[in-house]
Order: structure tokens, then sequence, then C-alpha cells
């Protein structure tokens, strides 16, 4: 098993590409890095939670010595060459908020509608 700090995953991840697959209406997006000679190696996801996987040149999982906080998670997300961003919505705001669910998508935004007077 492969383990690294969060200053040995940084300097790995600004080695890939990064892409984005975002959902405008949810505000959530899935991020990929893809490194030069190893694929796809971290998987990241950001919205309501966060998560972030790592795996070695084997495919085996990387454990993070200390462990991740989301503080060190969400640092993580800015890591890596911008490469593609893409929608996976088709029917969210033209722009892009992190974490901004659509009104009528949200709990609260479907009380509003049916409770309508």
């Amino acid at each position: 098993m492969t383990t690294l700090n969060i200053l040995e995953v940084k300097v790995l991840l600004d080695q890939c590409k990064r892409n984005e697959l975002r959902d405008h209406a949810f505000g959530d997006r899935e991020i990929y890095w893809l490194h030069p000679t190893l694929g796809y190696i971290a998987f990241g996801y950001s919205g309501s939670n966060v998560e972030f996987s790592m795996n070695n040149e084997k495919g085996e999982a990387i454990e993070f010595n200390p462990s991740l906080s989301e503080t060190d998670i969400r640092s993580l997300f800015t890591h890596g060459n911008p490469d593609k961003v893409i929608r996976n919505d088709s029917t969210g705001p033209d722009n892009y908020q992190e974490n901004k669910v659509m009104p009528g998508l949200s709990l609260e935004g479907v009380l509003r509608e049916i409770t309508k007077t």
C-alpha cells in the first residue's frame, strides 16, 4: 500500500491535467486528474460534501498520512493543469456556483412551490 502526505499528493496532481464535470443546477462537480504516464490517478467530488481518492500505478488505493481534512481536500481541487470543463446539465444557470442548488431543486424550493397560494 502506498502512503503519501498532502505535499506529495499536490506535487503529483500538479503533473496532471485536471478535468471537471460540473452540474450547474445542483452546484456540484466531479474532478478527475489525468497523469501523462499513469492515466487517471485521482477523483474528487465537491458539492454539499467533498471526497477525494487516489490510486498508485498499480491501481491500488493510496492512503494519506495524516488523513486528509475537508480543508485539505478542497485545497487539492486547484491543483493540476486545467484542461476540460464540461457541463452535465442543461437546465441550470449559465454561471457555475459551487454548492448553489437551483431553487426548484432544493427541498426549500420545492416546498415553496407546492405551498404557494
